[in-house]
C-alpha cells in the first residue's frame, strides 16, 4: 500500500461539471482498467491504454468473430519480446461503447489465446479526459469546460519515437526522468537499466525479487509525481544483460533542466495511477492530478 507523504493539490472545477451522458463506469481488477464494449452483438471488457494505436484485438477474438486477418506490406509493430513484427489487422469493425457505435476502419491484431480488445484513450484527443479511480468512472469534456493551462500540475510530453504520452517523475529525491503514462502497465514504475544503475538498484542483486525471467523487482523509498510524493512504491527493471526495449536517453539528476523530447526511460502504471483522479488533454500535453 502506497502512502501519500505530501498532499499539495486543489479541486479542479471540471469535476463538478460531470454529467452522466459524458461518463462511463470503469472496472479495475488486478490493476487492469476496462470498460464495457459490444462487438457484433457480443459483450466484452475493453482494456484501456494510452498508446498511439487506437484499437487492438487478439487473434483469438478475430477468430471468434470470423474476421479476416490481413498483413500490412510495409507497416511494422514493435514488440517488447520480438523487436519488430509486421502489422496484422482486421477491417471495418463497429465498436459499441459510450452509448455510440464507433466504426473502426482498422483494428490491429496481436497474439493472444484469450478473446480481448484494447482501446487507447488517444482515440479521444479532441476532448479533456478524466479518469476518476475513486468513483470508478471515465468522463469526457469539451475543451472549453476547463482551461488546463491554468490547472496543470504534471509535466507532460510525447515520446519522439512512439508518440506515447510521457510524464516527468522524481525517484528517491535523486533522479528525475521521463516515463510513459501507461494504463496498460499494471505495476508501479518500470525503468530501464541506465536508471536502475543510477539508483544503485543492482547493488544487492542476490536479494532482489524476480518479476519474471527478464525483470527484477524492488521498492523505491519515494516517488515524486506532480505535486505529490509517494513512499514504498514497487519498481521493476531489467536483469543485467537483458535487452529491455525501453528508449533510453542520458539520465538526468534532479536540479538539471530537462529538455523536451528526450525520449522515455520506462513506464508509470496503474499501481501508482489508481491513487489519483487524473484529468488530461493528451493531444495538447496538459495534465492535472489530485489524490483520492
Amino acid at each position: 500500500m502506497h502512502k501519500l507523504l505530501v498532499l499539495i493539490a486543489f479541486s479542479l472545477p471540471v469535476s463538478a461539471m460531470a454529467q452522466d451522458d459524458f461518463c462511463q463506469s470503469i472496472e479495475v481488477i488486478d490493476n487492469s482498467v476496462s470498460i464495457p464494449v459490444s462487438i457484433g452483438g457480443n459483450d466484452y471488457r475493453a482494456l484501456l491504454n494510452t498508446t498511439n494505436i487506437a484499437a487492438t484485438m487478439s487473434n483469438a477474438l478475430a477468430e471468434e468473430l470470423d474476421l479476416e486477418v490481413k498483413t500490412h506490406p510495409r507497416r511494422r509493430l514493435r514488440s517488447d519480446v520480438e523487436g519488430s513484427l509486421p502489422v496484422r489487422y482486421v477491417e471495418k469493425v463497429d465498436l459499441n461503447f459510450l452509448g455510440s457505435v464507433i466504426p473502426a476502419e482498422e483494428m490491429v491484431v496481436i497474439e493472444g489465446s484469450d478473446a480481448f480488445v484494447s482501446l487507447s484513450l488517444r482515440m479521444f484527443d479532441g476532448f479533456i479526459i478524466q479518469v476518476d479511480f475513486s468513483e470508478s468512472k471515465l468522463c469526457f469534456y469539451p475543451r472549453d469546460a476547463v482551461d488546463l493551462r491554468e490547472f496543470e500540475n504534471v509535466d507532460v510530453d510525447s515520446d519522439p519515437e512512439t508518440g506515447n504520452p510521457v510524464v516527468r517523475i522524481g525517484i528517491n529525491e535523486d533522479v528525475t526522468t521521463w516515463v510513459v503514462l501507461s494504463f496498460g502497465y499494471r505495476g508501479g514504475v518500470l525503468v530501464d537499466g541506465s536508471i536502475a544503475s543510477l539508483l544503485d538498484l543492482y547493488s544487492e542483486e542476490d536479494e532482489l525479487q524476480e518479476s519474471d525471467e527478464n525483470l527484477f523487482s524492488s521498492t523505491i523509498n519515494s516517488l515524486e509525481f506532480g505535486p505529490y510524493n509517494l513512499e514504498n512504491v514497487p519498481i521493476e527493471f531489467p536483469k543485467p544483460g537483458v535487452r529491455d526495449n525501453i528508449e533510453t536517453e542520458q539520465p538526468i539528476r534532479t536540479g538539471t533542466r530537462i529538455s523536451r523530447n528526450r525520449g522515455s526511460n520506462g513506464r508509470i502504471g496503474v499501481d501508482v495511477l489508481k491513487n489519483f483522479t487524473l484529468t488530461f488533454d493528451l493531444e495538447r500535453e496538459r495534465m492535472h492530478i489530485i489524490a483520492k
